[in-house]
């Protein structure tokens, strides 16, 4: 590789134009000159992408093969070999009078030999859809390509898109090696949207209603206001034994009361354990929500109250 001489090259593929070419045209060849040099800098020194970006300046200045062998070699150099060959082609192609300077023969030689170096590391795949679908239209990184294919594609992700009309039927990641000449990607169609074929959308899922929570939750309450009432009845009723029962011992004509009183605080202390325990219960039913269905049915539930027993029954 005559990297010297093609250096050199990038002023003269400038200069070479004529004087009076070149008088009228001082200022985008001065520009041209000084983005040359640049971008030479920026390729030695390995920052390709600041190189690549300066060499297409100048090339809109002042074309020359040897700055297309250098974005070239740059695109090359960035992993962008598909659009290198492709460069690397229009040096080739370029057709040179016989007064063209040597160094414009030097980088057509030059691309050739590059091209042929590169041309096995491009990788080429197929992509299989899966079933054939003849009017899909396919889009590769964004780009739409024939659907025969196989296609010539840079080592790295891509992403393929299968459309059909509006519709899309398909989308799949890859990743291609260098040098893979024979990847295969298969994609498998989704159906192709036309009446009989549209399959109905899975009903959404319910997270269960709130209200088996609230209804448990209000029948503790309930059972604990009932704990209240009786329990201060029971006081009540406890207050006047006292005087009637002296040394906790009631005559015959008082028994009657005892058992009430007796009764009243066992239902005040059965109403507050039971109360308290439906209340928990229905702090769970409103975390976990049960009962989540497509048809939710409304809970059926019922508080059930008697002197010495307290509870809630129902259907969730």
């Amino acid at each position: 590789m005559r990297v010297a001489p093609l250096a050199a090259a990038l002023l003269l593929s400038i200069s070479s134009l004529g004087a009076s070419v070149a008088q009228a045209q001082s200022t985008a060849e001065d520009r041209a000159v000084e983005l040359a040099h640049r971008g030479r800098e920026y390729f030695n020194q390995g920052r390709f992408q600041d190189a690549l970006a300066a060499f297409e300046q100048a090339e809109t200045l002042a074309s020359s093969p040897v700055l297309g062998l250098y974005i070239a070699r740059s695109h090359r150099n960035l992993g962008h070999l598909v659009a290198a060959r492709d460069h690397y082609h229009k040096v080739i192609d370029t057709e040179l009078p016989k007064t063209a300077p040597e160094p414009f023969r030097a980088a057509k030689s030059d691309a050739e030999k590059d091209l042929d170096a590169l041309l096995p590391r491009i990788p080429r795949v197929t992509i299989e859809l899966v079933p054939a679908s003849p009017g899909a239209t396919l889009v590769v990184d964004g780009a739409e390509v024939s659907a025969n294919g196989p296609y010539d594609l840079d080592p790295g992700a891509h992403e393929v898109v299968v459309r059909e009309g509006d519709a899309e039927r398909a989308r799949k990641r890859f990743v291609l090696q260098e040098g893979d000449k024979a990847a295969n990607v298969r994609v498998d169609l989704a159906p192709s949207g036309r009446a009989d074929d549209v399959s109905e959308p899975a009903p959404a899922s319910s997270e269960g209603s709130l209200v088996p929570g609230f209804v448990v939750l209000g029948a503790g309450a309930a059972g604990l206001l009932v704990g209240a009432i009786t329990g201060g009845l029971a006081v009540s009723a406890e207050s006047d034994l006292a005087e009637s029962c002296p040394g906790s011992v009631c005559p015959p004509e008082k028994r009657g009361d005892l058992d009430s009183a007796n009764t009243l605080a066992l239902t005040s202390t059965v109403s507050f354990i039971v109360g308290g325990a439906i209340a928990a219960t229905g702090v769970v039913l409103l975390i976990v929500r049960p009962g989540g269905s497509d048809e939710p049915t409304s809970p059926a539930v019922s508080l059930r109250l008697s002197p010495g027993w307290l509870g809630v029954s129902g259907t969730f």
